[in-house]
């Protein structure tokens, strides 16, 4: 995919992380509920979350901000899926890919009672700016297309206007339903009234 040149991207160093924290919280605010990602919390997944230490995430910078970050997981350690049955359409997309494969960087094909090894991409956030973001996900793909993942995943609420940005790339949605649960009545009548989207951490939840 055509890289957009208005942004640099690279990995942060630990100089950068207290504006990434405030890149985040200014994030969440647009959401109705959302993760508080504070310096204990950032340091926590860091360094105690097998695969999310700081050389994981990548930033997209213009002008020497920071405008988007996003960090690639690799979550087998934790869980990892196997192939139990393939359908006629994925069998022929596989057989395609490995037949790509030959002249150029495909996707590895799925298999049959192999792992599914996926990219997640977690911890995302722009400052109200898609385009940076948007900049990530086609780096991330160009750089992993070829490699050993089959799939880059990226969950969100379906709501969440992140999914206008994946309008370009050619993937498979699945959905999950998700409830709340509050000892206190009050909290449904606000969120019903709030019309905006929610932010969920749902891959870090093990």
């Amino acid at each position: 995919m055509r890289p957009d040149p208005r942004f640099e991207i690279g990995v942060p160093s630990p100089a950068d992380i207290p504006e990434l924290l405030t890149l985040y919280r200014n994030y969440a605010s647009g959401f109705r509920m959302a993760p508080v990602i504070g310096e204990s919390r950032f340091e926590r997944y860091t360094s105690m979350v097998d695969g999310l230490s700081l050389d994981r995430f990548i930033v997209a910078r213009e002008g020497g901000k920071i405008r988007a970050v996003t960090a690639l997981w690799d979550e087998h350690t934790y869980k990892s899926y196997e192939v139990l049955k393939l359908t006629f359409g994925i069998r022929a997309v596989s057989t395609l890919l490995s037949f790509l494969s030959y002249f150029m960087k495909a996707p590895k094909p799925v298999r049959l009672h192999e792992p599914l090894r996926q990219l997640s991409l977690v911890m995302y956030a722009h400052d109200d700016c898609p385009g940076a973001l948007g900049a990530l996900f086609r780096h991330v793909n160009n750089t992993y297309r070829g490699s050993d993942y089959s799939l880059i995943t990226l969950q969100a609420q379906e709501r969440d206007p992140l999914f206008r940005l994946l309008r370009p790339f050619t993937g498979i949605s699945v959905k999950s339903e998700m409830y709340l649960f509050s000892r206190d009545g009050v909290v449904y009548d606000t969120l019903s009234r709030d019309g905006s989207p929610d932010l969920f951490d749902l891959v870090l939840t093990l």
